[in-house]
C-alpha cells in the first residue's frame, strides 16, 4: 500500500510550481492554453454534480449547505482543487505569478461575509465563477482560433476573470469550512498519489487511482 505524499503549500506561487509540475510537457504554448481553457471551464461545471440533486423529472434542485454531509463537502473541495490547478496552470502559461491572482482574496483563512447566508453565497460564487471562466475560455478560444491578438488589453481581462474565479472558489471553499491553502494541498497530494514521481505520465493518467 502506497504512503499518504506529505505536502505543503508555502503561498499561491508555491502552490502554482507543484501544480506545473504535474502538467503534460507534451504541449506547445497553443496547446497548453488550449487545454487550460477547456479544463477549467471543465472542471468548474463539474462542480455541479455535488451542489445540485437531480430529481426522477431531470429538475436540477440547488441544495441547501447547512445538509452537506462531510462525504459531499470532500467532492465539493476535490472539484475546487482541480478548478485551481487549471487556474494556476493557465496563469503561468501567461507569465502570471497565481499570487496576482490570488490578490485581494485570502489564501489560509476561511472567511465569508457578515450575514450572507451560506446558500446564497454558494449558489452566488458558483454563478460568478461559471461566468468568470466561460469568459477566459471565450478570450482563449479567440485567440487560438480566430486570431485574436492576446495583447495587454485582453491579458487584463483573463488576468481579471482569473482572480474572480479565485476569489469565487474561496467562498466556496468557505462555506465547506475550507480555505484556498488547503485546497491545494489536497489538490497537489491527489496529483502525487497519481503521479508518485512527481511528473505527468499518460499512463498514470488513463489508469488513475484518484
Amino acid at each position: 500500500m502506497s504512503k499518504t505524499p506529505v505536502v505543503q503549500v508555502k503561498d499561491p506561487d508555491d502552490y502554482q510550481r507543484q501544480a506545473e509540475a504535474t502538467m503534460n510537457p507534451a504541449f506547445d504554448a497553443k496547446g497548453r492554453l488550449g487545454n487550460c481553457a477547456l479544463g477549467l471551464c471543465d472542471e468548474s461545471f463539474e462542480t455541479a454534480e455535488h451542489l445540485f440533486n437531480i430529481t426522477s423529472d431531470e429538475q436540477w434542485i440547488f441544495v441547501d449547505p447547512g445538509s452537506y454531509t462531510a462525504k459531499r463537502k470532500i467532492k465539493i473541495i476535490d472539484e475546487l482543487g482541480d478548478v485551481l490547478w487549471y487556474a494556476a496552470v493557465l496563469s503561468h502559461a501567461l507569465q502570471m505569478p497565481f499570487k496576482d491572482i490570488v490578490y485581494g482574496t485570502t489564501w489560509d483563512t476561511s472567511t465569508l461575509v457578515a450575514g450572507r447566508p451560506p446558500y446564497v453565497a454558494m449558489n452566488s460564487s458558483w454563478h460568478r465563477l461559471c461566468a468568470s471562466v466561460a469568459f477566459v475560455g471565450g478570450k482563449i478560444k479567440k485567440h487560438l482560433y480566430q486570431e485574436h491578438p492576446l495583447d495587454e488589453k485582453n491579458r487584463e481581462l483573463i488576468r481579471g476573470s482569473l482572480r474572480i474565479s479565485v476569489s469565487a472558489v474561496q467562498t466556496m471553499l468557505a462555506v465547506c469550512q475550507s480555505t484556498l491553502n488547503e485546497c491545494a494541498i489536497e489538490n497537489i497530494r491527489k496529483l502525487l498519489t497519481r503521479y508518485p514521481e512527481g511528473k505527468f505520465s499518460a499512463e498514470s493518467s488513463i489508469n488513475r487511482v484518484v
